[in-house]
C-alpha cells in the first residue's frame, strides 16, 4: 500500500506530464519547485531513491553499473542531484550543475562546478574543466528539461577526444533516448539499454576501429 510519499510523489509527476503538455509553467523550474518542496518537507526520506519527474538511480542498476566500472573510479555527472548521493557511495564525483540550489559539495570525494545554462545547455567552458580530469565514465543526467537536455548534440566538440564509456539517464522518455542514440552515432558509440524497475538507462561504448 502506498505511503504519503508514493502517493504526494505520483500526483507531482502527473502535475509534470500535464504541464508538458500545456506548458503553463516552465517544466524546468516547475521540476525544481517540486523536489526542493519535497526535500525540505515532512515528508522527505533519506534513503528514498524517488523524486519528481522520474527516478534517481536504481540500486539494482548500480549494481550492473559496479561490474563495469570498479569501485573508486571518478565518474563526471552532468546534472547533480539526488542521484549524485548515490554515486558518492560506490565513486568519486565531478557534478556539473546549473542550478545554485543543487551546486553544492556533498562530501570529502565530490566536486561540483557551477555551470550557467547558456544558449540552450551548460556554460561549455566549465563542462570542459570536468572533462579535463579523465573521467573513467561520464553521466549525463541534465539539464533536467528534455529540450536542454537534446541541447548536448550542440556541443559534440567537447566530448570528441573521449574514450570512457557514457551513461545517458531516463532513456524511458522517447526525446531523450533519441538524444543518446543521435549522439553514439554521430561520435562512434554503441547504445545499450540497461533495465531498472521504473526507468532505463543507455550504456555507451566507444566502437574501436582497426585504423
Amino acid at each position: 500500500m502506498p505511503n504519503e510519499l508514493d502517493i504526494a510523489i505520483n500526483c507531482l509527476n502527473k502535475l509534470l506530464k500535464q504541464n508538458e503538455k500545456i506548458k503553463l509553467f516552465k517544466q524546468e523550474k516547475l521540476h525544481y519547485f517540486f523536489t526542493a518542496l519535497l526535500s525540505r518537507s515532512h515528508l522527505g526520506q533519506k534513503d528514498r531513491n524517488i523524486v519528481p519527474g522520474g527516478f534517481a538511480i536504481e540500486e539494482n542498476i548500480i549494481r550492473l553499473l559496479l561490474e563495469k566500472i570498479p569501485r573508486g573510479s571518478l565518474i563526471v555527472e552532468l546534472g547533480s542531484g539526488f542521484s549524485t548521493n548515490i554515486l558518492l557511495k560506490y565513486y568519486k564525483v565531478i557534478s556539473v550543475e546549473h542550478n545554485l540550489f543543487y551546486a553544492i559539495q556533498r562530501s570529502p570525494i565530490h566536486i561540483c562546478i557551477h555551470a550557467p545554462i547558456q544558449s540552450g545547455w551548460y556554460q561549455p567552458e566549465a563542462v570542459s574543466t570536468a572533462l579535463q580530469n579523465n573521467p573513467d565514465a561520464i553521466l549525463v543526467d541534465g539539464p533536467p528539461a528534455a529540450e536542454l537536455r537534446r541541447n548536448i548534440l550542440e556541443n559534440l566538440p567537447l566530448f570528441a577526444s573521449i574514450r570512457c564509456p557514457i551513461i545517458f539517464d531516463d532513456l524511458d522518455r522517447e526525446v531523450d533516448h533519441a538524444t543518446a542514440l543521435d549522439f553514439c552515432i554521430r561520435l562512434g558509440y554503441k547504445l545499450t539499454l540497461l533495465k531498472g524497475e521504473k526507468k532505463k538507462i543507455g550504456w555507451c561504448e566507444k566502437i574501436l576501429t582497426t585504423d
